[in-house]
């Protein structure tokens, strides 16, 4: 999942969207078979918005979340 190229786009576009004042985090978890996507931004309606953005790619990818 994390070298998913649409992945990949689609997380450095958030990032760039909440430049300065967030940020986004994909990292494989260490206990379970599990990506595990942080967001960070100026409020909790953003968030959810750019996790829910992140989710529709990677369930668009094939992969389970």
């Amino acid at each position: 999942v994390l070298s998913d190229k649409s992945v990949l786009a689609e997380s450095e576009k958030i990032e760039r969207e909440i430049s300065g004042k967030g940020r986004i985090l994909l990292r494989k978890s260490g206990t379970e078979p599990l990506i595990r996507v942080t967001v960070e931004s100026e409020s909790e309606e953003l968030c959810a918005s750019y996790l829910k953005r992140m989710e529709a790619v990677i369930v668009g990818g094939g992969y389970v979340l």
